[in-house]
């Protein structure tokens, strides 16, 4: 009877250390899913940075060609308001 028991006694240590093997592998698992996922974050971070500098620079040059736009528009009109004014006074 007591060869019986010894198994017996050992069946709940065994599942117990079967159970424990189970956690590390699943904790192993979400290290490795943890790692990729911080450097996936590294690299998407790297990426927005890249992207806010580009949309930045874009910004300044639309707001150049803005300002070069107006500009020649106001020369224009300028210039238009000197050839009506040129051709009323051919007119009187």
């Amino acid at each position: 009877m007591v060869k019986t028991e010894a198994p017996l006694e050992l069946k709940p240590i065994e599942q117990l250390a079967e159970r424990v093997q189970s956690l590390v592998e699943v904790l192993g698992t979400t290290r490795e899913e943890l790692k990729m996922a911080l450097d996936d974050n590294t690299r998407l971070s790297g990426e927005v940075e890249e992207l806010r500098g580009k949309l930045q620079a874009a910004e300044e040059q639309q707001e150049t060609q803005h300002r070069e736009l107006q500009s020649e528009r106001d020369e224009i009109r300028d210039r238009i308001t000197r050839m009506l004014e040129q051709i009323e006074e051919i007119s009187l």
